[in-house]
């Protein structure tokens, strides 16, 4: 039995990786297992759930794949896990007109309920109204509760958690403090990648520190379980070619499960740092460039 939610907001923007990150990193610090998942096609925020949970984060894509793929990874990567966390996309309805691709179709696809992340730095009431339209907007999502980001102080906590009296809302579990040191470096195209920032420890004893002390732990682990079958093992074709695979701080982009099943079709994956090798690993039958931001390092 394992406990599995997925963190979701209104838009972009709202704190949705950081506040996952900092209940990853917290609920490693009490000694669980946890497993990181992303919605969607996203590169950056996977490498930097990865890094707190010490387990590969996985992409979870229903626009991509098939419902079936969605449930078999999830699954497959799941099952061993006290925790698994889902990292939710934009916000949480966006997606096709159909709600593939979605956060809210993953979460329905797997039966897990929902943390839901408000952006509250320029709001009070009103940012529980959002909440509130989050939480019944489809009847068919359960909710674990909810976390409001960018509180500047606790008379501002207090004012929104007033307006959750007398009204049906999934509960207010904390907040994160409105605190600049609790962001995420940025370029022009987004977070800069986890293999250029490299997660300092300050900042995740500061992110810790913050989650434990604002935020209902307890709470969010007292979420009823459920178990996660295990699903068949890859059947693994005999080794056929080796593919050398550039991997560091330029190249960087890549998904889990294609080197999963790249590894199934018999192909070994050898990877190599094009910025701090001089030559290619021996006896190469191809080269695979992920992307990246290899313009970022042209001398």
């Amino acid at each position: 039995m394992s406990l599995s939610f997925a963190v979701a907001a209104p838009a972009s923007g709202c704190g949705k990786t950081t506040i996952t990150m900092g209940l990853i990193a917290a609920l490693r610090r009490r000694g669980l297992v946890v497993q990181p998942f992303k919605t969607g096609p996203d590169y950056i925020d996977s490498a930097y759930l990865s890094k707190l949970a010490g387990r590969p984060c996985v992409n979870l894509d229903s626009w991509m794949t098939s419902d079936a793929f969605v449930q078999d990874t999830f699954a497959r990567h799941a099952h061993d896990a006290d925790v698994a966390v889902i990292e939710g996309v934009m916000g949480l309805f966006d997606g096709k007109e159909d709600g593939a691709g979605s956060t809210a179709r993953v979460a329905k696809l797997l039966e897990v309920p929902v943390l839901h992340v408000v952006d509250a730095g320029k709001s009070a009431q009103t940012a529980a109204a959002v909440l509130h339209g989050l939480s019944t907007f489809d009847p068919e999502l359960d909710s674990v509760g909810s976390v409001f980001n960018k509180i500047a102080s606790e008379r501002h906590w207090q004012s929104v958690v007033r307006s959750f009296e007398n009204r049906n809302m999934p509960p207010a579990l904390g907040y994160l403090p409105k605190n600049p040191a609790l962001g995420l470096p940025e370029r022009q195209l987004g977070l800069l990648s986890a293999f250029e920032h490299g997660l300092p420890d300050d900042f995740i004893d500061l992110l810790v520190e913050n989650i434990e002390k604002h935020i209902d732990l307890d709470l969010i682990l007292a979420t009823p379980k459920r178990s996660v079958a295990k699903p068949e093992p890859r059947i693994y074709q005999p080794k056929c070619a080796r593919l050398g695979i550039a991997r560091d701080e330029a190249f960087c982009f890549y998904y889990k499960d294609n080197l999963d099943l790249l590894e199934a079709a018999g192909i070994e994956l050898v990877f190599f740092s094009p910025l701090n090798d001089a030559t290619l690993p021996d006896a190469l039958d191809g080269i695979y460039l992920g992307g990246g931001f290899p313009e970022e390092f042209i001398d």
